[in-house]
């Protein structure tokens, strides 16, 4: 998945790339930067149509960086598992109880 934005907040279409082990390149920006954890994650890129054209170009030429990165996906998955998230609320809440 490319997100190409100049700006943006939480990339919903980023997530859901993940979800489905989808490797990601991203530019450097706001929502995507954080989801990738800088980087970690996917592959952050200068905010510009030469820092797009570069990463993608690398992405294109090595299998093993895309493996990577789809791997990595599959790792930042737990992130948004909602029985997870469910429970880490549950659990801070019960201790703010007790």
């Amino acid at each position: 998945l490319v997100c190409s934005s100049y700006f943006e907040t939480f990339n919903l279409t980023v997530v859901e790339a993940m979800i489905l082990d989808t490797p990601v390149l991203s530019t450097d920006c706001g929502g995507p930067s954080e989801i990738l954890d800088g980087g970690e994650y996917g592959m952050l890129v200068e905010n510009s149509e030469e820092g797009l054209y570069t990463g993608l170009k690398k992405l294109c030429r090595s299998t093993e960086l895309l493996e990577h990165y789809r791997k990595k996906a599959a790792e930042r998955q737990s992130l948004f598992d909602e029985d997870a998230a469910i429970e880490q609320i549950t659990q801070l809440w019960e201790e703010k109880q007790a």
